[in-house]
Formats: structure tokens, sequence, C-alpha cells
């Protein structure tokens, strides 16, 4: 069985994709749509490899 953990929200969000956290806070994506879509594909990125296994 196969565990699926998150590997570092923030410093995804800022490092690898540019995204500006004020506070290093990813809550702050929520307050858009362009934020939301971050969001869903960080995440989908992991239900992506749970499926997979």
């Amino acid at each position: 069985m196969a565990t699926a953990i998150d590997g570092g929200l923030e410093t995804t969000l800022v490092f690898r994709q540019g995204l500006d956290l004020p506070e290093f806070a990813a809550f702050d994506l929520l307050k858009n749509d362009t934020g939301y879509q971050a969001l869903q594909k960080y995440f989908r990125t992991y239900a992506n490899m749970a499926r997979r296994d």
C-alpha cells in the first residue's frame, strides 16, 4: 500500500511556479480564480499519483 503526502506546498508554489504568497501563506490564493486553479493543479498532481498505485 502506498501513501501520498504533501511535498511542500508553499515552497513549490513560490519557487517552482513563481507565485507571490504574502507571509508565505497559501490560503491567500483562495481569494481569486488564478490562485484557486494553482492550488487545484498542485493537489491534482498528488491525486493522480495516488490513482496510479
